[in-house]
């Protein structure tokens, strides 16, 4: 009997906000880019005059946005707006075991930080209670390396980039 009652403390303690998906269309590189979202616990807080920060993720070589949501569900609840990018698409050519491995890594990093450019300008418009001026980026793996080559070409907009694994 304690155990449930703790079990459901636990639960009412926990921070009630709702994750979402969606697909932003690049129509300049004719791409569908689907990012995860996943609100600031306390979203309430957010506001124009008091924008809440942004924390865009990247996640490593075949993985999707939504497969990360420890991650951006730590960032939701230290009050960034947790944004997860999904890089690669079912249509992209896979990495080739066989083939220039540089190479094919150099077009999937630049086209993931192309990804995190255009999600950054996106979103900002229809999320204005939140910090798109200078957002951090988190990225795993391959998601990492894009990420930081986003925030080396735009660093006036990036507040800060952690890299794990990359």
């Amino acid at each position: 009997m304690p155990f449930r009652f703790a079990a459901l403390a636990l639960l009412v303690a926990m921070p009630c906000h709702a994750a979402s998906s969606l697909t932003l269309l690049d129509t300049e590189r004719n791409r569908p880019i689907t990012v995860y979202l996943e609100p600031p616990a306390k979203p309430e807080q957010c506001s124009t005059a008091h924008k809440c920060p942004v924390a865009i993720f990247s996640p490593g070589y075949g993985n999707g946005a939504n497969e990360y949501g420890f991650i951006t569900g730590a960032l939701s609840g230290l009050g960034y707006l947790g944004v997860a990018v999904t890089h690669q698409l079912p249509t992209d050519a896979p990495m080739d075991p066989d083939g220039d491995l540089p190479r094919q890594r150099q077009v999937m990093i630049g086209r993931g930080a192309a990804n995190l450019a255009f999600v950054q300008k996106s979103l900002a418009p229809a999320h204005p209670r939140y910090d798109w001026s200078r957002v951090l980026l988190v990225g795993h793996s391959l998601g990492g390396d894009s990420s930081a080559l986003r925030a080396g070409a735009e660093r006036a907009q990036v507040a800060a980039l952690v890299t794990l694994d990359n």
